[in-house]
């Protein structure tokens, strides 16, 4: 089980009212812990209350894609934060599927206004800093994109069909 990061009560802003959702694929591997832990300590610091984020363990990416389409097909989240770790031969031999499929979640999740942001490394060897540091830009880019989706109009476009028309 991910433990967080402890925070310092002297850290926190005032609270955002944002709903988080932290998607975790291969959560047994330490690039993901390492990622996860500044990530949701980032998120904290900038006054999202631990009770409004949610993990989600995922155990592989079929599993993902399946979560991550009942999150956006039944949105309660502002922004949701996927963090993974995949062998690069892994993500390249299923790269046309993947960017696909990544495709079609980027417009559900437009149409929904639940930004998704990605973040998945190589299982090789990385510094922890560099791990850490990608947990961190993780989390600062889903509260930009939350901040900003929140007072938007949802878009005219229903579906990547219609933009063709």
């Amino acid at each position: 089980m991910l433990q967080p990061l402890k925070q310092s009560p002297g850290v926190r802003s005032s609270p955002v009212g944002l709903k988080v959702a932290i998607m975790l694929v291969r959560s047994q591997t330490q690039q993901v812990r390492t990622m996860f832990s500044l990530a949701y300590e980032v998120l904290l610091q900038h006054g999202v209350a631990a009770d409004a984020i949610d993990i989600m363990n995922v155990p592989d990416w079929s599993n993902f894609a399946r979560a991550t389409r009942d999150i956006l097909d039944h949105p309660v989240y502002n922004v949701v934060i996927c963090l993974a770790c995949s062998p690069q031969t892994q993500v390249m031999q299923h790269l046309p599927f993947h960017k696909a499929t990544a495709n079609e979640w980027q417009w559900m999740a437009l149409y929904r206004k639940t930004p998704v942001v990605f973040g998945i490394v190589d299982t090789g060897p990385q510094p922890a800093r560099e791990l850490a540091l990608r947990g961190e830009q993780c989390a600062h880019a889903a509260l930009e994109l939350a901040q900003r989706t929140r007072g938007q109009q949802p878009p005219l476009v229903l579906s990547p069909w219609d933009a063709t028309l």
